[in-house]
């Protein structure tokens, strides 16, 4: 994998994108390699991340990446995160996943909004406690997940990548999505990332690069999959119906 993230760097550190752009990998909940039900959630990409995460090296970047899943780094307390501005976050608070229920700063921290009940985060926190039938302790919903994003390069500063950035890094990205996959081992995988509901996803624009290699995990582990449309602007119980079925929960 690390030869892929080489690539990446690479591509993330040209002249055109160095220092606006950050490539990411995987996180997980400190409490997802013992549970029995492994859910991962899979993004389009980051929608906006810290620029202490911008890594020139291979040895730089796993670094980086695995103080963060250990609770050993500042940068997201510093950049992106907060407790609404009433105290600084201490690392732990942003450990693995735990920063999806801190606030996030907007407008350099004249407002916040709680990442939690973001559409994304929100509907993945249902999906994951009806996969638990309710039995995980309050609050600690993020320990028992594992994330990550289709695209492995983002603008540092939000949106998806542009049809460039794409092609530059589709190819890659897609070996390391398979890497990440027997890696994490997971038995519920739930992509948030479809145009719209209708599309199939071996055609969708945004999983059509991926639908194979999903597939192919999907056979091999027996493991159930979820190719979900974006939440935003979707009527909840339809769209919790929807991702009930396809995980076939009752």
């Amino acid at each position: 994998m690390n030869y892929n993230y080489q690539k990446l760097l690479e591509v993330a550190n040209s002249d055109k994108n160095k220092g606006v752009m950050v490539v990411s990998r995987y996180l997980k909940g400190e409490k997802y390699d013992e549970d029995e039900i492994k859910l991962l959630v899979i993004g389009r990409a980051l929608n906006g991340w810290s620029k202490d995460f911008i890594a020139s090296s291979v040895e730089e970047f796993n670094s980086i990446w695995e103080k963060q899943e250990k609770g050993e780094l500042n940068s997201l307390c510093k950049s992106r995160y907060s407790n609404k501005g009433k105290a600084k976050l201490t690392p732990i608070q942003t450990k693995g996943l735990e920063w999806v229920k801190s606030y996030i700063k907007k407008d350099n921290g004249k407002r916040f909004y709680r990442t939690e009940n973001t559409p994304f985060w929100s509907v993945a926190r249902e999906i994951t406690e009806l996969l638990h039938n309710g039995q995980l302790k309050e609050g600690e919903w993020t320990k028992h997940i594992a994330w990550t994003n289709l695209a492995k390069i983002a603008p540092l500063n939000g949106g998806n990548p542009n049809d460039d950035l794409w092609n530059d890094q589709h190819d890659i990205s897609k070996e390391i999505l398979w890497a990440e996959l027997e890696k994490l081992q997971p038995t519920h995988i739930m992509i948030i990332a479809k145009s719209n509901k209708e599309n199939n996803p071996k055609n969708d624009s945004w999983t059509e690069g991926y639908y194979e290699i999903l597939e192919s995990y999907k056979n091999k582990h027996n493991v159930k999959i979820a190719y979900m449309y974006r939440p935003e602007f979707k009527k909840r119980s339809t769209y919790i119906s929807d991702t009930k079925n396809a995980f076939d929960i009752n």
